[in-house]
């Protein structure tokens, strides 16, 4: 049985995706794969904190989403395969992709190629 703050967190990045995400679309051999992801593509760089200073890189686009959205894309791109979205009409290689603390959030690093 699943607990509560699953659903609740399932629900939740659903609805929130709904909002503020963007459609973004994975083409595997043979395949195209639509998802919803949140982008991210800083064009400036920013500062983070007060006291010790972190600047985040400006030019490393990424885009997040939630577990099933691209089965599979996690292992092709640990496997080294080019693996692409498109995400407003922009083709982006995923270079790498990471899961955050919950397992099932995945953040893919793009770089742009079209």
């Amino acid at each position: 049985m699943e607990a509560k703050f699953e659903k609740f967190k399932k629900s939740v990045f659903a609805q929130t995706l709904k909002m503020f995400g963007v459609d973004a679309v994975w083409t595997p051999v043979n395949a195209e794969i639509v998802g919803r992801v949140f982008f991210k593509d800083p064009t400036q760089s920013r500062t983070i904190g007060d006291g010790d200073v972190y600047r985040i890189d400006p030019s490393l686009p990424t885009a997040e989403y939630f577990a099933g959205t691209f089965i599979g894309l996690k292992e092709a791109v640990e496997r080294q395969s080019h693996e692409y979205l498109r995400i407003r009409n922009r083709i982006y290689l995923v270079t790498k992709v990471e899961t955050k603390f919950d397992g099932d959030t995945y953040v893919a690093e793009l770089e742009l190629v079209i």
